[in-house]
């Protein structure tokens, strides 16, 4: 979910090679990811993808397809002021 480049088309769902890629990413920080069994991340995978839908931050949790996310303008014009241009890019490149 989070390893999607710059170059990804955002029109396209998630998959779960996105998951397993969390996971990996998951794993580099906390090596007892690695000893999850399959059933507590398909658990947890279930949960993440219901909150992000209940969130709106994807379509439904059947198409897993993200939405297009606005930015609040104090958070725009605070990230602007901050020099925070890698940051406003990634939050804004969804749309």
């Amino acid at each position: 979910m989070s390893s999607r480049t710059a170059s990804a088309d955002w029109s396209l769902p998630l998959s779960p090679a996105d998951w397993q890629d969390f996971l990996t990413e998951c794993t580099h920080h906390d090596p007892a990811v690695a000893a999850w069994s399959d059933s507590t991340k398909a658990k947890l995978f279930q949960v993440i993808v219901r909150i992000l839908a209940e969130a709106k931050y994807l379509e439904s949790a059947h198409s897993m397809k993200l939405t297009p996310q606005f930015l609040h303008p104090d958070v725009r014009h605070y990230l602007r002021a901050h020099d925070e241009t890698y940051v406003l890019d990634c939050l804004e490149r969804v749309r």
